[in-house]
């Protein structure tokens, strides 16, 4: 398994019962535990290592080569989508290095994914003259599926929903960012900005008062207050 908290968690319980615990990993994602026993995969690892960054070099010719396309056909056609090929390609090699190489969690995932894709839904926007239907609509929707998402875990996972707590708070921060689009006067029709808004601060006001305990346990654990 990449999460090792749930066998973490069983072990320990065994060990405050007075039971004798043993652990061995096959070093994958637990190295701690390692004894050398099982196949080196190492050799496997670095075969994936030079695909992983051969793909990275391919996006970054396949931006040249538009960016190159659209300087000599500008005349023709006045528009930089060259750009809108660069976000694609570094969304996509976000995708890949964080939320598919890295044996992140999925409240995690959620979080990037979300904040790569406010980004492309801004760049269109913005280059196809800043009309504002991404900041009006289409990134307070984003906001609002985050905290549905999360919230969704949390009652998935009820046994251990606390190990969201955390993705939760920062999506409570990141909503607010629609509103600093509305000051700067980006924003022409606020009400999804105020909404998402709203909903995000009273999840979480309500994640505080029903989590209680639990949630002071795991602010600790963070923070060490």
């Amino acid at each position: 398994m990449a999460e090792n908290r749930l066998p973490e968690f069983f072990f320990h319980f065994l060990e405050e019962k007075g039971i004798r615990v043993e652990r061995e990993s096959n070093g994958i994602t637990d190295t701690k535990h390692d004894k050398g026993r099982y196949p080196v995969i190492a050799q496997d690892r670095e075969r994936v290592r030079r695909a992983v960054r051969g793909f990275y070099v391919s996006l970054v010719l396949v931006s040249l080569l538009a960016g190159l396309t659209n300087l000599a056909t500008y005349h023709r056609i006045p528009f930089k989508w060259s750009l809108l090929t660069a976000g694609a390609a570094a969304y996509v090699a976000m995708t890949l290095r964080f939320s598919v190489m890295r044996h992140a969690s999925l409240a995690g995932t959620l979080v990037r994914q979300s904040l790569g894709i406010q980004a492309i839904l801004l760049l269109i926007d913005a280059l196809t003259g800043l009309r504002g239907w991404s900041v009006d609509y289409a990134i307070p929707c984003v906001a609002l599926f985050e905290v549905a998402a999360v919230l969704l875990m949390m009652l998935v996972n009820r046994m251990n929903w606390q190990s969201y707590f955390m993705y939760q708070i920062t999506i409570t921060f990141l909503s607010f960012v629609p509103l600093i689009f509305w000051k700067i006067g980006w924003t022409h029709h606020p009400r999804l900005t105020v909404l998402a808004a709203g909903v995000s601060v009273a999840a979480l006001a309500a994640t505080v008062i029903l989590g209680d305990r639990s949630v002071k346990r795991e602010l600790k654990r963070r923070f060490h207050v």
